[in-house]
């Protein structure tokens, strides 16, 4: 079971946010966390709740956008929550709904956050493309992002792993979080043997390396990597294939039904923000399920 005693829900009370509460409301439920749902108001960006028009006074408009986000943010609890989930509303008040989240998730030393991966800001973007991303990025904890519509129901769980001690990371957290669910894992190492330019070496890589053998092998090691973290009883399968590493862990994603992508992501030390790499982007905007990105050094959830 993973070490979980805080939850952050962000919520802009869009469609994407309402896909979002329920999958952290059955993870608080799951690890018996807190769980915190906090609306940012900034006054200068796009805001669902933002009747411009109706106000003239910007303090009045503050206090009205206060009382109808306390409201819709009771609503939601009232009809997804059960009675005795541990729910603390709050609203900040900032510049940009981002920076006030990656605020809010330190002062009050949030473990998991959870966000929908679609909303409004400025002239109808992608949430992902703004807010959810730039959480995901810069956040020092692992961050979980719903996309489309799914029930938070987690059978099998996509565990892509680049056979790097970061990627180690992700294969921890996920045989832990699958042993409190009862779920499954599968272990994913996508080979990208063509990093160059066809006009440069046309031949097809199938003339250069005996891929079959690739395979059979990447999928040796990354059974072996799941025997080394002892102490779990928990199904495990791999597969390895040749593609781009995104389009791969979309595909088998898709293919084989997986309910959640939990990946390791590479960052930063010291006082630098935990980036996310450019393939866990890349998921984040493409995988057909929800993903979990876990920062190699970042704030751990193991027990």
């Amino acid at each position: 079971m993973l070490d979980i005693k805080r939850i952050l829900f962000a919520t802009d009370f869009s469609e994407g946010a309402e896909r979002a509460f329920p999958w952290a409301v059955s993870l608080a439920t799951l690890h018996g966390a807190a769980l915190h749902m906090l609306h940012t108001i900034a006054l200068y960006d796009a805001d669902p709740a933002l009747p411009v028009e109706h106000y003239r006074v910007l303090e009045r408009l503050y206090e009205r956008m206060v009382e109808h986000a306390e409201e819709r943010m009771r609503s939601a609890a009232r009809e997804s929550a059960p009675p005795e989930l541990v729910i603390q509303m709050s609203q900040l008040r900032g510049i940009a709904p981002a920076e006030a989240i990656l605020d809010y998730m330190l002062q009050s030393d949030i473990d998991l956050a959870v966000l929908g991966s679609h909303g409004h800001r400025g002239v109808r973007k992608l949430l992902l493309g703004s807010v959810s991303a730039e959480v995901a990025r810069l956040a020092h904890c692992p961050v979980l992002i719903v996309g489309r519509e799914r029930a938070p129901h987690i059978r099998r769980i996509l565990v892509p792993l680049d056979l790097s001690e970061v990627s180690d990371v992700g294969l921890e957290h996920a045989l832990e979080l699958a042993a409190g669910l009862g779920a499954s894992v599968l272990l994913l190492h996508v080979v990208e043997v063509q990093g160059y330019l066809d006009f440069y070496f046309p031949q097809p890589a199938e003339e250069y390396f005996d891929l079959a053998r690739l395979r059979r092998d990447a999928i040796e090691r990354l059974l072996q990597r799941a025997r080394d973290v002892a102490g779990h009883d928990v199904p495990v399968d791999a597969d390895a294939l040749v593609a781009h590493p995104v389009e791969g862990i979309r595909d088998v994603a898709e293919k084989r039904g997986a309910d959640l992508i939990l990946m390791a992501s590479h960052g930063h030390s010291g006082h630098q923000p935990a980036l996310i790499g450019s393939v866990a982007n890349g998921v984040l905007r493409h995988a057909p399920c929800p993903v979990m990105i876990v920062k190699a050094f970042g704030k751990s959830l193991l027990p």
